[in-house]
């Protein structure tokens, strides 16, 4: 099974950036096929749609690709407010818009697997 793991934190002491690296070691041990991730790898601007309208950023398609390719996920996030915080909220929005000119990306779910 190809299972993507990330944290919903970029804050360097984060708990739950340690609880990923810990759990992508343990499902890689239990056999799974493991990506790690850290979502600060990857330059994603704020969703805005203006944004959108004139082209999907490289490193939102890249990581569309990851998060296709990989039918389990599993996100260690904090909680903020009752929430969750804005930085999975972001990448979420953009994993699940379509990209406009791109046939393979035009279905808004593609990346969160149909």
């Amino acid at each position: 099974m190809k299972l993507l793991v990330f944290a919903g934190s970029t804050r360097i002491n984060s708990f739950n950036r340690k609880l990923a690296k810990v759990t992508a070691s343990m499902a890689q041990a239990s056999g799974a096929q493991v990506t790690h991730i850290e979502l600060a790898d990857f330059d994603v601007p704020m969703y805005n749609a203006d944004l959108e309208a004139q082209g999907t950023p490289a490193d939102v398609v890249k990581l569309k690709q990851l998060c296709w390719e990989h039918p389990a996920w599993i996100i260690c996030t904090p909680e903020y407010n009752a929430s969750f915080p804005a930085l999975l909220k972001n990448t979420l929005d953009w994993v699940s818009s379509p990209i406009k000119g791109l046939p393979e990306w035009s279905d808004a779910l593609r990346s969160t697997r149909d």
